[in-house]
């Protein structure tokens, strides 16, 4: 949903910048972000709304005068392009660029103090920033004032709505503008993004080698990003006319497609990503969804942690417009291996053999 309001930011005396420490606690939290003078964590600051908190520490490690927080960033595709960027509208303002000529820092924090991935760099650099100029703080630091920004972008929970504003939409559309086109190539109209060439995620998600197959006879080149340069990627999202992809971080590359393109988005899972839902909207796309899965043994308390099971429904039977052939899922030893390797006994016992060694 477009959210027609003003952005603002908000300066916090005497905060402390806490690094994300250790991984998601049980409630899908990340620990680590900003708190405020008295001490109290600022949502604003976690990696998403609702989804950070702090943690106790002994000791503040490094100071700072003036800094200008842009976020909890992710080594994640998706998040490169998504929550890595709402804060960065901020950084075009008159406002901020007088806090940089007088001597702020532009500083942000990364899960588990990991450097940002080349494609992220890029992904910064594309939206006309220089990440070499910012500070990644790695120690729990006291800053005289703190800046944080408002979201341009932002879902409470990727299954609970989400939002984006004019600003998010003027970066997208200033990564667009600055990816070179590569002279004379030819780029396919109908193009399928693959993840199940990703070393060790057939673990994750099975059956996917069967759905690349039913939109490879429908003309479809398919292609498994992941072994592409960024730019290379980004035109062949930008100049397609029908662009399909599983639910997730691959299919949020839809953002990157001129409006009006087809997308076809398979799910692998009985729940919308809403944060696709605003990709969409962004874009400006014609959009298809098609249920395409047996993921039994994904919950429903985090459901795009999967494991996930691709196969051949009667929903991707209408959408294809004829029958495909296929065995039965009792007869496919794959479903047996997902639902065999998945049961809840099966990891208690791989936990307790790795905990005794």
């Amino acid at each position: 949903m477009l959210l027609n309001i003003e952005l603002r930011s908000t300066i916090y005396e005497n905060a402390i910048i806490l690094p994300v420490k250790d991984g998601y606690n049980d409630n899908g939290c990340l620990a680590g972000g900003v708190l405020d003078g008295d001490g109290s964590f600022i949502e604003n600051s976690a990696f998403s709304v609702t989804k950070g908190c702090s943690y106790e520490y002994d000791h503040v490690e490094q100071e700072e005068d003036e800094v200008i927080y842009i976020g909890s960033l992710l080594n994640i595709f998706g998040h490169t392009f998504t929550d890595n960027l709402k804060k960065l509208w901020y950084l075009c303002t008159d406002e901020c660029r007088k806090r940089i000529t007088d001597g702020a820092k532009v500083v942000y924090i990364t899960t588990g103090n990991q450097p940002l991935a080349s494609y992220s760099i890029r992904f910064f650099e594309l939206a006309g920033f220089d990440l070499l100029s910012w500070h990644h703080v790695t120690h729990i630091t006291r800053c005289k004032s703190c800046i944080i920004p408002d979201d341009s972008f932002g879902c409470e929970d990727i299954y609970k709505g989400g939002f984006y504003t004019k600003e998010f939409g003027d970066i997208i559309a200033t990564i667009k503008n600055n990816v070179t086109k590569t002279a004379g190539a030819l780029y396919p109209e109908k193009i399928y993004f693959t993840r199940s060439k990703i070393p060790n995620n057939q673990w994750r998600e099975m059956g996917e080698e069967c759905i690349e197959k039913v939109f490879a006879k429908m003309g479809y080149s398919i292609i498994s990003p992941e072994k592409l340069e960024l730019e290379t990627q980004l035109n062949l999202l930008m100049h397609c006319k029908e662009f399909a992809a599983t639910e997730g971080s691959v299919s949020h590359g839809a953002v990157f497609c001129k409006p009006g393109t087809k997308v076809i988005i398979i799910r692998k899972v009985d729940q919308t990503n809403h944060c696709q839902l605003v990709l969409n909207q962004v874009a400006g796309v014609d959009v298809t969804y098609i249920n395409a899965h047996r993921s039994v043994q994904a919950t429903a308390d985090r459901p795009n942690w999967g494991p996930f099971y691709m196969c051949i429904t009667p929903e991707l039977e209408s959408f294809v417009g004829h029958k495909i052939f296929h065995l039965p899922l009792c007869l496919r030893p794959s479903w047996w291996w997902y639902n065999y390797r998945n049961r809840k006994i099966v990891k208690r016992f791989i936990a307790c053999v790795r905990h005794d060694n």
